[in-house]
């Protein structure tokens, strides 16, 4: 299965879409903050999860997520990563 991501070298930390955690059943981790978006505007999100990415044969990793609504992309990559 494949998702749409960004690596947004901008963007402070990295984030997953409500979606893409309600298809796959993660359990979130409460920990409410308001996030700035690229756009000005800004949106709370419930939380974080915590998931293993891999991506090609040579980088893998467990990242902490920051979910919230995303429009273009499930999963944005940020520098905390």
């Amino acid at each position: 299965e494949q998702w749409k991501a960004l690596f947004d070298c901008g963007a402070t930390d990295s984030f997953v879409s409500h979606q893409m955690v309600k298809h796959y059943g993660w359990r979130v981790h409460h920990a409410p903050a308001t996030v700035k978006n690229g756009d000005g505007s800004f949106q709370v999100s419930p939380g974080t999860v915590k998931v293993h990415v891999q991506i090609g044969e040579q980088f893998s990793a467990f990242l902490t997520l920051r979910v919230l609504h995303l429009a273009k992309f499930q999963v944005i990559i940020g520098l905390d990563t």
